[in-house]
């Protein structure tokens, strides 16, 4: 600074303190607006104002094109200024990042005279800085033109641009991040708007299945953003058909939410015009491949239970292999009518496959957002590993077989990011007794007394199946009731279950109950002598009695550690008269 500039009262320009009033001045005039066009015209008038100029530009970098622009400037009236970094003289001071003083612009080859000749104007002295932000990226440049005093710029109005420029590139800097931070709140609404939407297409009231019907359906969904291609679905089309399906649609966020909500729609629609697993999946496709200039696709398994036979037939589009969970260790992949994913090519014909559930197996199917997660080294889940969970779970509902994967899931990942949508989709038979091939109904439970009322449930809608009702089933259920409390009180072992069967040959009601426990055989047991007084009667042996007298025969086999008592009860003339009749 020039000894001239005395510690005078700042408000004036010869005053030592006049450079940093102005810096105030600016700092004041940015800091007023945060919208850019408002900015930019406040920053212009304070500047022409300090620096004593005719007119004043502010170049804004744009980092996407390399390019400079300006809608804005003191005595000019024309739309967006637009050019390419180092053209001009803005432009080389932008490319330099260094000040660009010019005495004579006409002298200078960097200068461009059209805009003077169009405009008639006479442009004498130049002063450009570059703004600069503090990381040293470029935010744009800042030029004066033409001192009102006549003559170039001096070092004082070089020092002057160079503070004004700094607090410029501050103040549009925040307006950028300001903006940036505006769209992303919009954007993040819309978003949670759009998820809103998407799983309110997705049925989550999974009582409204169970309720009144033959079936129990639970389901669960996480996008890995804000908005995915993973799907459910599930009705009922007709009194006894259950329609499901999952999806997982290639890509993810708003395309492949985009493309699910036609894939989801186009399932409901087909479906419950009465189609077929295979049919739906190729009238899918069908409609998918058609303008699909994307390739985008959604691997898919579709499927129709038969509620009151156990029957579910099924069509698989490229999906993951769904597996049937018995609950005692047991898992069986379904791997039949495998065919690609729907969308791709539009003369795909889908095959069909069946298998017959019982009350006792549940269907697990899912997307690969389960067996690909990954923990923090990149490692994936695998389906080796989801096999040994399905294998380990001995259900109790719908509800826990999924929290029980997905709890695996989340330690193995442990804290990692999600990589990809993870749905699942559960369904099972609602403990209903659904015969397997050649009649048999069959059912597997754990040995606990909690589950004595499930057991007769289970005896009696066999009963009522097989055409034997009335006071039949209840003195078979009660018979029922006294050997599996026995086993259950004295001979279950840890881990232990009750196996029991049921069939007929048109004559007899066969109940066996096989488990692993400790050998007890009840036919040996002495009967009571219930001629005596209660108080002189021997403890136990009554229930044995009862079941004896209930039922018309009853065996018993223990062999390999299994226990096997059968129990026969045969059709009276009378009883067969009046199922007849009813």
């Amino acid at each position: 600074m020039k000894e001239k500039y005395l510690p005078l009262c700042g408000r004036y320009k010869h005053c030592q303190s006049y450079p940093l009033d102005a810096i105030i001045e600016m700092s004041k005039a940015v800091g007023r607006e945060i919208r850019l066009e408002n900015l930019l015209k406040g920053i212009i008038e304070k500047t022409a104002e300090l620096m004593d100029c005719d007119r004043c530009t502010v170049f804004v970098y744009d980092e996407t094109t390399n390019e400079l622009w300006s809608y804005v400037a003191i005595g000019i009236d024309s739309n967006e200024i637009r050019f390419p970094l180092g053209a001009g003289i803005a432009g080389d001071s932008a490319l330099t990042r260094k000040k660009v003083n010019i005495p004579d612009a006409y002298s200078d080859s960097r200068f461009n005279r059209e805009f003077d000749e169009k405009n008639g104007y006479r442009t004498r002295s130049i002063l450009c800085c570059p703004m600069i932000n503090v990381e040293g990226r470029l935010i744009g440049v800042l030029e004066a033109i033409n001192k009102n005093t006549g003559g170039a710029f001096g070092e004082e109005d070089e020092v002057m641009i160079e503070c004004l420029s700094g607090c410029s590139a501050i103040g549009i800097e925040r307006t950028f991040l300001t903006d940036k931070y505006i769209e992303y709140k919009k954007n993040q609404e819309i978003m949670s708007f759009a998820r809103e939407i998407q799983m309110n297409m997705l049925p989550a009231d999974f009582s409204t299945i169970a309720c009144g019907s033959n079936a129990e359906v639970y389901a669960f969904i996480s996008p890995a953003t804000d908005v995915g291609g993973d799907f459910y679905d599930y009705f009922f089309v007709g009194d006894n058909r259950l329609c499901f399906a999952i999806g997982d649609v290639s890509g993810k966020g708003v395309p492949a939410a985009l493309f699910m909500a036609v894939a989801k729609t186009l399932f409901s629609t087909i479906a419950r015009g009465g189609a077929t697993p295979g049919q739906i999946l190729h009238r899918m496709n069908q409609e998918l491949s058609r303008s699909n200039e994307m390739m985008m696709f959604v691997t898919m398994f579709a499927g129709i239970l038969d509620t009151a036979t156990g029957l579910l037939t099924y069509s698989n589009g490229g999906h993951n292999s769904p597996y049937i969970v018995f609950g005692d260790g047991k898992i069986e992949k379904l791997e039949a009518a495998a065919g690609t994913a729907v969308g791709l090519m539009d003369k795909t014909v889908y095959e069909e496959a069946a298998v017959t559930l019982n009350g006792s197996s549940a269907i697990f199917l899912y997307t690969d957002g389960v067996d690909e997660a990954k923990d923090e080294s990149g490692r994936m889940f695998t389906v080796a590993r989801l096999e040994a969970v399905l294998r380990g779970i001995a259900f109790n509902s719908l509800r826990g077989m999924a929290d029980k994967v997905l709890s695996e899931v989340a330690g193995f990942t442990a804290g990692a990011p999600q990589s990809d949508d993870i749905t699942i989709l559960t369904v099972k038979l609602n403990g209903r007794a659904i015969p397997s091939e050649g009649g048999l109904y069959d059912r597997s439970f754990d040995c606990k007394i909690d589950n004595i009322p499930i057991i007769l449930d289970f005896i009696g809608e066999a009963a009522g199946s097989l055409g034997f009702g009335g006071s039949f089933a209840f003195d078979v259920k009660v018979a029922v009731d006294e050997a599996c409390t026995n086993i259950i009180d004295y001979n279950c072992a840890v881990g232990c279950k009750i196996d029991i069967s049921v069939e007929t040959n048109g004559q007899d009601f066969i109940v066996a109950i096989k488990n692993c426990g400790e050998p007890f055989n009840p036919t040996t047991v002495k009967p009571p002598d219930i001629s005596l007084p209660l108080e002189e009667r021997q403890i136990g042996g009554l229930g044995i009695f009862f079941m004896k007298q209930l039922m018309d025969k009853i065996d018993y086999e223990s062999k390999d550690g299994l226990n096997t008592l059968t129990m026969v009860k045969r059709r009276p003339i009378n009883t067969q008269s009046e199922v007849n009749l009813q």
